[in-house]
């Protein structure tokens, strides 16, 4: 009778035990939370959500562009079908309004979403629709609403310079070929539109000798 007694008194200390060293040990702290996000952090730049890649036109081998320069087809496999008025094409409603010529993006315009884009914004997105090697030679025309900036690609020129041979009408010297213009129309101080266009509004400049003048 006295040993089941001793043995069950033992239980009950090694419980009340335990029961002490539960109550006293110090509680891990819980994990963070997960840090709430600022009201001040900017909402991400709508500029670089545009998931569409500069196309490399399959006519031209070693050409790449996201607009201009283009061949029709490769030009609608990014933007789709067009609606015709006159001799422009419009495609996604009124964003986009083409010219072509020699069956090649010659003239694009993109009209942007009101208020438009400061200044820098606005030559950044443009860069999309550039060949890809472009330089930026100058600036031939900055005032309140209008900015005009002059560019050369040496692979333009290249592709133009194929297209001349088959198309004598093309009326554009070696120097020129590979040149276009980026107009920035400015309202407020924001550029509402720009345009891109092969050929330059000044007299042709020497294509620049090195790839140092990356696009701006």
């Amino acid at each position: 009778m006295r040993k089941p007694l001793l043995i069950l008194t033992g239980l009950l200390m090694l419980l009340g035990i335990a029961v002490m060293v539960h109550r006293f040990s110090p509680v891990p702290p819980a994990p963070p939370p997960p840090p709430m996000p600022s009201l001040e952090q900017p909402p991400e730049d709508p500029l670089f959500l545009d998931p569409i890649p500069p196309a490399e036109d399959m006519t031209t081998r070693g050409f790449q562009s996201g607009g201009l320069g283009l061949s029709r087809a490769a030009w609608e496999v990014l933007r789709g079908k067009p609606q015709r008025v006159g001799e422009r094409f419009l495609y996604r409603g009124q964003t986009y309004s083409v010219s072509y010529q020699q069956g090649l993006v010659w003239q694009l315009k993109c009209t942007w979403k009101r208020p438009g884009f400061a200044l820098g914004h606005a030559r950044t997105r443009s860069r999309r629709y550039l060949p890809l090697d472009s330089q930026h030679q100058t600036t031939l025309t900055s005032t309140a609403e209008m900015i005009i900036d002059q560019y050369f690609s040496p692979t333009l020129a290249q592709r133009l310079a194929q297209t001349a041979k088959t198309g004598p009408h093309l009326q554009l010297s070696l120097e020129q070929q590979g040149t276009y213009t980026v107009t920035h129309t400015l309202e407020k101080e924001r550029v509402i539109a720009t345009l891109v266009r092969i050929g330059s509004d000044v007299a042709p400049t020497a294509p620049p000798s090195s790839l140092g003048n990356n696009i701006k």
